[in-house]
């Protein structure tokens, strides 16, 4: 049986989230559903892509391959949309916003509502930084139209 590559998406986000209770909370749906759909990915594998313990899950060596393979398929996925999203004149790329605390909570995230809702293609990165622990590079952005 092929494996359906919607299921590495549960995957991924049980990796990224930590757990299958946060994958849930990231994909906005219920634990079981994360759990049904990593145990069909199992049996389309014939493989076991989590280690279940006591204290969570983790990734075995075979979930993190599928794991990573997911990250190339999502990442290849937001460059085609780019690429799309270019060919009809649409602003797209890549951001990166590095700010104290306060400022993301303030004047970021606020901006990014609006940014996203007039260029749904450009994808922002936004980090923390604590000027006293970490210091500021400042990269120009580029920007595709």
């Amino acid at each position: 049986m092929p494996t359906d590559p919607r299921r590495l998406a549960f995957l991924l986000a049980v990796h990224r989230a930590g757990g299958v209770l946060a994958a849930a909370d990231l994909l906005h749906v219920t634990p079981s559903a994360v759990s049904q759909q990593i145990s069909r990915l199992e049996a389309e594998e014939g493989i076991d892509v989590l280690d279940r313990g006591p204290r969570g899950v983790t990734l075995t060596p075979a979930g993190r391959v599928l794991a990573d393979a997911a990250e190339s398929i999502e990442a290849e996925m937001v460059q085609a949309r780019q690429a799309i999203a270019a060919l009809g004149g649409e602003l797209t790329g890549r951001v990166s916003v590095g700010s104290i605390q306060t400022a993301i909570r303030t004047v970021v995230a606020p901006m990014l509502v609006s940014l996203a809702e007039r260029h749904p293609h450009i994808e922002v990165d936004v980090q923390e930084y604590d000027p006293r622990t970490r210091p500021v590079a400042c990269v120009p952005a580029t920007w595709t139209r």
